[in-house]
């Protein structure tokens, strides 16, 4: 709507000046209502645009996250003065498959054919660090029994750190004359095996505790849901040198 300017009405004319008058407050009001009902609005799609925005970079940032942590533990390498971790070795039906050295192996829970792999390899004794379901943990002993496999169960949680008397049975089971190859595992394969592999690593070969950690975290160690298994490993030196279930375990170092 055209405005007419003031500088054109003659102030002598009353219509043209009611006109002006008019075009004035139409004017004014549309603005009025204009404004009236845009700055909400658009305060409102202010507000959605800036709250998608922070949304949409707290997901970006999520993600980079996630595969910044992703690329790291799988490229993770041992590092300058760091004694080289479990070999990681492709096996079918047996995720996380690494060789520590020649008598002891790790991995994650074996599918139904990753039993017959580790008969391949010569393994002849599984331990199986889990606690839950039995009718696998059966299956899995029947299996391996059938291959001539020794099966031992020390049952435990995911998310609870070893026992001394455990820790003892594992050592005992390492110790053994002739010596046997030893795959130990859990569900995932690298937590709860990851301590126990850190305890073997600290007390057979005298790695430190940040070294046996690191280890763990190359082997798929959730350190996000289980801080306490680091927890464990940090303070396991103490403990080795203080539990009496540890005590025939103090000062020992093996050869691979």
């Amino acid at each position: 709507m055209a405005i007419p300017d003031p500088a054109e009405v003659e102030d002598t004319d009353p219509v043209k000046v009611m006109r002006h008058d008019k075009h004035l407050i139409m004017a004014w009001a549309l603005e009025w209502r204009f404004c009236i009902f845009a700055q909400p609005l658009k305060l409102h799609l202010s507000f959605k645009m800036s709250s998608f925005r922070v949304a949409a970079f707290t997901l970006v940032l999520f993600f980079m996250a996630v595969a910044v942590g992703c690329s790291a533990r799988h490229k993770q390498m041992p590092a300058v003065g760091q004694p080289a971790f479990a070999e990681k070795i492709y096996v079918p039906g047996v995720s996380d498959f690494g060789k520590v050295n020649d008598f002891l192996y790790r991995g994650a829970q074996p599918k139904d054919d990753g039993v017959e792999q580790l008969k391949k390899f010569g393994i002849d004794t599984i331990i199986d660090l889990r606690g839950e379901w039995h009718g696998l943990i059966e299956k899995e002993r029947r299996r391996a029994e059938s291959l001539g496999i020794r099966f031992i169960n020390l049952p435990g949680s995911g998310w609870s750190t070893a026992k001394d008397e455990e820790i003892a049975q594992f050592f005992s089971l390492i110790r053994e004359r002739p010596r046997r190859k030893i795959f130990i595992h859990c569900w995932l394969g690298g937590d709860r095996s990851g301590m126990f592999i850190a305890a073997y690593r600290i007390a057979f070969e005298g790695w430190s505790p940040q070294q046996a950690i690191q280890e763990m975290r190359s082997f798929h160690y959730l350190h996000f849901w289980h801080p306490n298994m680091a927890r464990w490993v940090e303070k396991f030196p103490a403990r080795l040198a203080q539990s009496p279930k540890l005590a025939s375990f103090r000062g020992i170092r093996s050869q691979p």
